[in-house]
């Protein structure tokens, strides 16, 4: 399992916000995760893992899906944010 500080590079994390490579972000900008429901869908488990441990981390509360069967099924119960990879 990747440390904070491995987990934070990987994603490109600054303090409390994710950048993309086309969004700045300062280091100051404050996002409110807490009890934000969130579905992570992504078939690799190590990817569903560290998304769990940083999004839990922040407050959100986190189910996976490790297959798009499985994301539907739970998908019957409401959510704010689905991340998933499309391929």
């Amino acid at each position: 399992m990747l440390s904070n500080v491995q987990a934070g590079r990987v994603l490109g994390r600054s303090r409390r916000v994710w950048n993309s490579s086309n969004v700045e972000m300062k280091s100051d900008t404050n996002l409110e995760l807490r009890d934000l429901r969130v579905l992570v869908a992504d078939d690799h488990p190590a990817i569903r893992e560290l998304l769990t441990e940083l999004l839990e981390e922040e407050g959100a509360l986190v189910t996976t899906a490790a297959t798009g069967v499985e994301a539907r099924q739970k998908l019957q119960d409401p959510f704010d944010v689905l991340l998933t990879d499309l391929k």
